[in-house]
């Protein structure tokens, strides 16, 4: 017989942002984000994804990450926790959120491996300044490819921009080749962000956020044959979502969406402040 474990939400309360789950061999580990404050990443344990604990950070010594002066909620965001079955090694990809000012994002994405999830990481390697959500897919062939969310403030581009696909090199410890825009979104959501690729049965697997991260939030599957593309988007997006129904949000930089919780409600409170406050 199965046996299942109970489930207790939360299971990591507290400070816990931006969870990336891998499951390597018979354990799952979880990285978190840890913004402005040290030590930077934690590393989480678990058996069944249901019990966790935690086990270790990734940056313990102040030099290898500056974050002194760093805005609250800036500094590490959304780590990417992966493993590379050819080496043996773990990867970490995040992005260093230096300012957030009028909305022009000032950051930096590097990369930190290791032979164990206990460390030691190696130093941060450069990897791009185009975005954040930056993560690392490890294909069958032996290529490694950064796929990132490239943040355009233009007029007349989408808030955020596109989905961005480049090859990294760990030999050189860089990027190389070609940058490559491969998605723009699966929906009409926007706020488009936190790309991941998967490989399963020949298609390659792109997953999303779309619809900002309130209450038209959703996940996003696109695939192809190709990684570089095209990616068609699944009939059911968003196949997550506690808004099921389609809208169009496109350039609209409001995360929240707000008006998506209850718009009766809303509407309400919006005529009251109205003919309290008109002249």
């Amino acid at each position: 017989m199965t046996e299942f474990s109970t489930i207790k939400n939360p299971i990591l309360p507290g400070f816990t942002p931006d969870p990336a789950v891998l499951g390597h061999e018979d354990d799952y580990y979880l990285a978190t984000s840890t913004f402005n404050w040290y030590p930077g990443i934690q590393i989480f344990h678990s058996k069944d994804l249901a019990h966790w604990d935690l086990q270790s950070y990734v940056f313990n010594d102040p030099e290898f990450l500056h974050l002194a002066g760093t805005d609250t909620p800036a500094g590490i965001w959304a780590p990417d926790l992966s493993f590379d079955k050819k080496t043996g090694k773990f990867w970490i990809v995040m992005c260093q959120m230096h300012n957030m000012n009028g909305n022009l994002f000032d950051q930096d994405n590097y990369a930190v491996w290791s032979d164990s999830i206990n460390g030691p990481w190696s130093k941060p390697i450069y990897l791009n300044s185009i975005g954040f959500d930056c993560s690392l897919f490890h294909d069958d062939d032996g290529k490694h490819w950064a796929v990132t969310l490239e943040w355009d403030t233009r007029k007349g581009y989408q808030h955020p921009g596109a989905i961005v696909l480049e090859q990294f090199d760990p030999e050189q410890g860089k990027l190389v080749g070609p940058t490559k825009r491969i998605s723009r979104g699966g929906t009409d959501r926007g706020c488009l962000e936190a790309p991941h690729i998967y490989k399963h049965n020949g298609y390659y697997y792109l997953m999303t956020a779309e619809g900002g991260t309130g209450y038209g939030h959703g996940v996003v599957v696109q695939r192809s044959k190709k990684i570089e593309g095209p990616y068609e988007s699944d009939p059911q997006n968003p196949i997550i979502t506690s808004t099921p129904y389609r809208y169009f949000r496109r350039g609209d930089p409001d995360s929240l969406r707000i008006d998506l919780y209850n718009q009766s409600v809303l509407a309400k409170v919006w005529s009251w402040f109205v003919s309290s406050y008109s002249y």
